[in-house]
């Protein structure tokens, strides 16, 4: 039972590690993994529903920053999320 809730406690903590992000610190995350070419980031983005709290300039922000940096990759995924 301890093993249990031990398990338990741990796994939980990652998930409430992610609830804290402030918005901006979500928006400068997002802005970094566009400029960066990180879809790996983007897609946990995805997967923890952060990506839709951003707001419309964020988005467009960080597909201007793929953009300037020529991510192929990065561009699909945030127009294929669109």
């Amino acid at each position: 039972m301890l093993l249990l809730l031990l398990t338990a406690t741990l796994c939980c903590i990652p998930l409430c590690l992610s609830v804290v992000m402030t918005s901006k610190t979500r928006s400068q995350l997002y802005q970094d993994a566009a400029r960066q070419g990180d879809v790996a980031m983007l897609r946990y983005f995805r997967y923890t529903g952060n990506d839709m709290a951003l707001k419309a300039h964020e988005r467009k922000a960080a597909l201007s920053a793929a953009q300037q940096h020529n991510h192929q990759q990065v561009l699909a995924f945030l127009n294929q999320s669109d």
